[in-house]
């Protein structure tokens, strides 16, 4: 079976996997696995800025308190389809596996100014002020209007750009620059 049928497969499997009727008549939502997942990335951003910065490329790998994306491309037989996205973000903590996510933190102007993007190919899935999804509980999520699935087998890139002339300030011992994103999304895997 191609990438192409593969992915359109999975993803009319998870549109007929809510549907008992419409599963027992589709035999790829029949043979496939549906979960609720959320992908999460901490980043350090003392001192960066100016400019697009890169979160997440082929290096990067599973890392507990870090991350949970294992590199840039879905394994084969996974489809994802991201139904929301929060940034939180914070000053305490010393390394990014201490960092409090729950205090409340505003982000500063600086970190204001950018923006997210979640790419594939020529396709920026998510586009979208890291203002518009800065949250500070569970119920801040800001759900996605579009279904942005993301295809296997191909790279995908997480990045903030920020304006030219504008740079985050540097970690200090006392005050970090720590922000968390976080994917929730759909999952299926044949």
């Amino acid at each position: 079976m191609g990438k192409p049928v593969l992915n359109s497969a999975l993803k009319t499997a998870i549109v007929d996997f809510s549907d008992e009727s419409k599963r027992r008549k589709n035999p790829v939502a029949r043979q496939t696995k549906i979960s609720d997942r959320t992908y999460f990335l901490n980043v350090d951003l003392g001192g960066v800025g100016g400019g697009i910065v890169n979160l997440i490329d082929n290096k990067m790998k599973k890392e507990i308190g870090i991350t949970n994306f294992d590199g840039n491309m879905l394994s084969p037989g996974r489809a994802v389809t991201i139904r929301s996205v929060r940034a939180l973000y914070t000053t305490k903590g010393r390394t990014l596996q201490e960092a409090d996510w729950q205090n409340g933190d505003r982000l500063p102007a600086e970190i204001q100014a950018s923006e997210l993007y979640f790419i594939q190919g020529d396709n920026k899935i998510i586009d979208l002020p890291l203002t518009d999804v800065q949250g500070f509980k569970q119920a801040d999520h800001r759900g996605l209007i579009t279904n942005a699935m993301v295809r296997t087998q191909e790279e995908f890139f997480i990045q903030l750009e920020f304006p030219k002339t504008v740079s985050v300030k540097p970690n200090t011992d006392a005050t970090k620059q720590f922000l968390r994103l976080e994917f929730r999304l759909a999952e299926a895997k044949k």
